[in-house]
């Protein structure tokens, strides 16, 4: 397999574990005490951050928009 097509794979090993993060987090939030909205914020801006560090992968030149497809 390609560099381009086994980048691309991780990468979308990564958002895959985001969301199963983003819905633990979610899970452990109807746990603990507290405002919903402040947990709530909190889970989406962690989730941006690991999004963006993806971005930034891409931005990096490590892969270029035809090898998402």
């Amino acid at each position: 397999m390609s560099f381009p097509k086994l980048y691309a794979t991780s990468c979308r090993d990564d958002l895959k574990r985001i969301e199963e993060e983003k819905n633990h987090l979610k899970e452990l939030l109807w746990k603990s005490s507290g405002s919903w909205a402040e947990k709530e914020q909190a889970v989406q801006e962690d989730i941006i951050i690991a999004s963006e560090e993806v971005v930034n992968d891409v931005d990096d030149g490590y892969m270029d928009d035809t090898s998402l497809a």
